[in-house]
């Protein structure tokens, strides 16, 4: 018979299923607790099935806590943030994709370096550089940092992306009288 044994199938799948609810166990844990009464929280397997979203209203009706404030501005910064990192580096991918020159060479050098360092060490220069430029505490500086964060992270995706697009797709628009500019976009 071709192909490996039903036990060796059998063995795999089952540990695809071990590891898979093994990894989502802990969010299957942070949704019970969620839904279940306050006096509940801390028996989420042994006190029964009993469900409540007492804990969302309670969350949202908090003194204090503006969660809808910070739910909104979580929106604004993740999408700002998000689009503002892609029109940067879609580009960038398809350069380091489809140009061999000096420029793409030195780009990729560049952010093979910066993906080397830790996050955790951006933070201090980030905070003076904020300051100093009145950023601090804005939209602005915040939407900056997060796509500047991702920048060297997407461009290496976009690069891997454009090196599977077959490049006979480009020259087929390029003969059909599109820009460089125009196939990219295409």
């Amino acid at each position: 018979m071709f192909g490996r044994s039903r036990v060796s199938r059998v063995v795999e799948v089952g540990a695809i299923y071990a590891v898979t609810g093994i990894a989502l166990f802990p969010i299957l844990y942070l949704l019970l607790t969620a839904i279940r009464p306050p006096a509940d929280v801390f028996a989420v397997l042994s006190a029964g099935l009993r469900f409540s979203l007492a804990n969302f209203t309670s969350a949202f009706a908090w003194p204090g806590i503006r969660l809808k404030e910070a739910f909104f501005n979580s929106a604004i910064i993740a999408t700002a943030s998000t689009v503002l990192a892609l029109v940067i580096t879609l580009p960038s991918g398809y350069m380091l994709a489809r140009y061999r020159t000096r420029l793409a060479r030195s780009w990729f050098f560049v952010i093979y370096v910066v993906r080397t360092i830790p996050y955790v060490s951006w933070i201090l220069p980030l905070y003076l550089l904020a300051r100093q430029l009145e950023l601090y505490d804005t939209y602005t500086g915040i939407i900056a940092a997060q796509a500047a964060f991702h920048v060297t992270f997407y461009s290496w995706i976009f690069k891997g992306f454009f090196e599977g697009t077959p490049r006979e797709l480009e020259d087929a628009a390029l003969v059909d009288g599109c820009t460089r500019w125009g196939a990219f976009l295409r």
